[in-house]
């Protein structure tokens, strides 16, 4: 219960402390590398799930942080436009897509390889950096 209100105290500090900015669009190319990353996520991944080794279970919960983190990114850089259909035409859309799958379809396998916890822990803090 104390750590509960602990957490709730610093919440409420961090909105009395925010401020409203206008956001800012992201280059060109670092948006290309956003929705090409899935790719090399992919191919990493295959590499590290053809290994049977205990670490590579762990690289590949690291991979699947990666790609969930990914998620966020792609997310945030997508802009939009009216009408709002023209969404479907943008590559950071299909980018979402590429890294929830690669981030689930690795997670599953770290999670048959490893416990729960230890691979929960070692996806979330690779997710947690990257964004």
């Amino acid at each position: 219960m104390f750590s509960a209100l602990i957490i709730l105290a610093g919440l409420v500090l961090l909105a009395l402390v925010s401020a409203p900015e206008k956001a800012t669009s992201i280059n060109q190319n670092f948006r290309w590398a956003v929705v090409l990353a899935p790719l090399a996520l992919a191919f990493a991944g295959s590499l590290f799930s053809a290994i049977q080794k205990r670490y590579s279970t762990f690289i590949l919960a690291a991979i699947s942080g990666l790609a969930f983190g990914g998620v966020s990114i792609a997310g945030r850089s997508i802009r939009f436009s009216h009408p709002y259909i023209h969404i479907l035409y943008n590559p950071l859309v299909l980018a979402i897509v590429a890294y929830g799958l690669v981030g689930i379809l690795f997670f599953t396998i770290a999670l048959q390889r490893a416990s729960a916890t230890a691979v929960n822990a070692c996806m979330i803090a690779c997710e947690t950096l990257l964004r």
